[in-house]
């Protein structure tokens, strides 16, 4: 089991999480074993996927170290506690929900709390929020990460939500640590017609992206 020091440290080495939303549980481990394959292994299952966390336990039982499994849309304690026991690696938030980030310190695990104001950045990261996700990136866009990024620069930003693949660069360049995305990086077709070759090239495709950037 890596501590939430070296969890965190391997996400803002590799800068890309990528969410799942699907129902079909019996694709899930092949899919994520495509993004493995292309070079992303940080990936949360939102907790709105119908028996998301019996999906966590498989994940977990499945890959164990291969993947930095993390549970979204954790909106209360109860929810925070019940993924942690199913083997997740890190909690996320669409809000700010203190017994969730509090849930996180209490088992050693990472957070990253959503917010959007900086009132609500600060807070977050008072309370003992790892990171900042914030929530929705688009339509806000680069521009406001620069905006909240000037002041703040103590807190770690991830920007979700409307992140595609043409904008990493911008964010990234605004100062966001990393960026989480669904549906641009993996559609759900692409798991329920289990085309993952299909996911393993846009992962490569992502992963070189992020590259390119690192060394502008």
């Amino acid at each position: 089991m890596r501590s939430s020091s070296e969890v965190f440290a391997h996400y803002k080495k590799n800068k890309i999480m990528a969410i799942l939303r699907t129902s079909e549980s019996d694709n899930v481990v092949p899919a994520i074993e495509a993004l493995i394959a292309g070079g992303i292994d940080v990936v949360e299952v939102s907790l709105v996927t119908p028996d998301a966390i019996s999906i966590i336990k498989s994940i977990h039982n499945s890959l164990g170290s291969k993947v930095l499994m993390g549970a979204g849309t954790v909106l209360d304690g109860e929810s925070a506690r019940a993924a942690i026991l199913a083997g997740v690696d890190f909690l996320v938030t669409p809000v700010v929900a203190p017994e969730v980030i509090k849930c996180a310190r209490r088992y050693g695990k990472v957070c990253f709390s959503g917010a959007y104001t900086p009132t609500e950045a600060v807070s977050a990261f008072a309370l003992g929020s790892d990171a900042i996700k914030i929530f929705p990136a688009v339509p806000a866009g680069p521009e406001y990460i620069k905006a909240l990024h000037g002041p703040l620069p103590q807190i770690p930003l991830v920007a979700v939500g409307g992140v595609a693949f043409d904008n990493i660069e911008a964010f990234m360049t605004a100062g966001a640590i990393g960026v989480a995305a669904g549906s641009s990086l993996v559609k759900k077709e692409m798991i329920v017609k289990e085309q993952y070759q299909k996911i393993k090239e846009e992962a490569e495709k992502w992963v070189s992206e992020i590259e390119r950037i690192q060394n502008l």
